[in-house]
């Protein structure tokens, strides 16, 4: 692999781990608000279902710019 391609791929694992980051720390705050009772259990499995479904829209949608980055998306 070229150095650039080393370079892209870095800094495209670099943003998907802040990805997961702060996905999981929303799943903790959605749990911190059931906890104190801003929450009812239905509501709680909803906002966590919403929230993975985010992360797994924003997983495909940085699989999909990983291969345009790196070139791997040519006709």
């Amino acid at each position: 692999m070229k150095i650039n391609h080393l370079i892209k791929l870095a800094l495209v694992l670099f943003a998907f781990s802040g990805f997961v980051a702060c996905s999981s720390s929303a799943i903790r705050q959605i749990q911190s608000d059931y906890e104190a009772g801003n929450l009812t259990l239905e509501q709680r499995d909803a906002a966590i279902a919403a929230q993975r479904e985010v992360e797994r829209a924003r997983s495909r949608a940085s699989m999909v710019n990983n291969r345009n980055v790196l070139g791997e998306n040519r006709l």
